[in-house]
Parts: structure tokens; sequence; C-alpha cells
């Protein structure tokens, strides 16, 4: 019987180290598919000949398993919860001088949200990081995230640009620019006109290596 093989598994999480959201799964299956078998039980036990004494068994059986997924479920989210590490984007620095207190970002968290895989625009981090785009700029060059802006040649993105216009002739600017960051370059978003590329108003592109200023 299926209700029977969802008691067993259920039973055995329990001997398991389950996670959260899998004791979940089963506190659900229990209280809202074995709970309303045994109250139908109930309702015809007596047109049924259903003994009440194995009845009240497997509801007591029930109940103590539903209690038992309960409890561990409970030790198992605490247990998440001990093992996240919360890291603090912004820190507030305060030296007593008049002004607005500094704002220190997290150089790990700067290094691991520029990565170029993660296609972060600064203005996008400036606004998660709830500072200004200088700031964040200012904060990237003194963690060394980047320490200035090298030059591509015309030739180099060039070459890149016929690449791409080769294999996607009627992609706009935003393919390009998709395909620029795929190798390793990133969007800045200045929207200052670039003369060579023929492909009207096309942004300043940054990224971490190389950074093309044009």
């Amino acid at each position: 019987m299926w209700c029977t093989a969802l008691f067993r598994h259920a039973s055995n999480v329990l001997s398991q180290d389950a996670d959260a959201k899998r004791l979940q799964a089963h506190i659900e299956k229990a209280t809202e598919e074995l709970l309303p078998i045994l109250e139908a039980f109930e309702s015809h036990a007596a047109v049924e000949h259903i003994p009440l004494p194995w009845l009240y068994s497997c509801t007591e059986a029930v109940g103590h398993l539903t209690v038992g997924l309960c409890q561990a479920q409970e030790v198992a989210t605490t247990r998440e919860e001990t093992n996240v590490a919360y890291v603090e984007p912004v820190t507030v620095v305060r030296t007593g001088k008049r002004g607005r207190p500094r704002k220190q970002l997290n150089p790990q968290l700067l290094a691991e949200a520029m990565q170029s895989q993660r296609r972060m625009s600064l203005t996008k981090l400036a606004q998660l990081m709830g500072v200004s785009r200088p700031t964040l700029r200012k904060q990237l060059v003194l963690n060394g995230v980047y320490s200035k802006f090298t030059s591509l040649s015309k030739s180099e993105l060039d070459n890149l640009v016929k690449h791409f216009r080769e294999a996607k002739p009627d992609s706009g600017v935003r393919y390009l620019i998709g395909f620029l960051r795929n190798h390793g370059l990133m969007c800045d978003g200045c929207g200052r006109p670039c003369p060579y590329l023929d492909m009207g108003l096309h942004p300043c592109l940054m990224g971490l290596g190389p950074i093309i200023s044009l």
C-alpha cells in the first residue's frame, strides 16, 4: 500500500542527516496525505468494519512521526543557519572629524562582484551597495580590483568587432557588448560615442582584463 511506503520513507529520513527542505516535504506528506486517509478510515470504520484499536494506533504512529519530523527540521534549520557566514558589504568608519563618515567596502566582495563572468555593471553594484559610482570607483582602485585604465588599440578592438560582425551581421550594440564581455570586457555605460566602430552611440568599454579606454 502506498501510504505504508510513505510512512516508511518518512521514518527512514529521521535516521538520516536530512536537510530542512527534505524534512519539510515529508511533514507536508504526513499532514496532507496520511492524516486525511486516517480521517476517512475513521468516518467509515463502522461500515467497513475497520478495527478502532488498529486505527488509533496508526493515528498515534503518524502523530509521533510528524512531531519527530518537525523537531528534526528545527534542528536542521538551526544547523544550516549556524553554518552561514554573513558578509558585511559596507563598513562605516567614524573618525570623529567633521563631515560624513567614510564608507569602507568589503574588498573580497568587490573582487567577487567584478569578475567578468558575473556581468555586473558599476551602476548596478553601486546601487546594491548603497554608494555612489565615484565612491565605488575609488574603492575599486584602493583595493586593487583594478588600478588603472589600460588602452586597447583600435586594431585589436576592430579585430574583435570584425569577428563578431562576421558571425552575427544583423546584431546590434547589445549583442556586441555581450560578445566583448565573453572576452573579458565589461560595459561601463558612459554613453560616449565610439568613432571607429560604425555602430552608433557605443558605450565606453571597461573591464578587468583589459580595460578599454576610448
